[in-house]
């Protein structure tokens, strides 16, 4: 993640682009917005390709390593798409 919020992502295995961005809602709780959009991918992710998914996310830094917890859902004609991310800091 940049320092004004935009994130990227590429998953080697799946070939998928991630592109968006992370805002604060509220920073005394550790919240925050997340807007993320899939392309490229590949195989069995293939229909994430084109969709935007949005959501909350937070960031635990009372556990080490330090992770982040987001949960986003998003919509690709009548087929509706919930991804829950669980990213370990390294």
């Amino acid at each position: 993640m940049s320092s004004n919020g935009d994130v990227f992502a590429q998953d080697a295995r799946t070939g998928c682009i991630v592109n968006g961005r992370v805002a604060v809602i509220e920073p005394d709780f550790n919240v925050y917005y997340v807007e993320v959009s899939y392309s490229s991918c590949q195989g069995a992710d293939a229909p994430l390709n084109g969709i935007t998914f949005t959501g909350l996310a937070t960031f635990d830094n009372t556990v080490s390593p330090q992770e982040v917890l987001a949960g986003v859902t998003g919509t690709k004609g009548s087929a509706k798409y919930g991804l829950v991310y669980a990213l370990v800091r390294s």
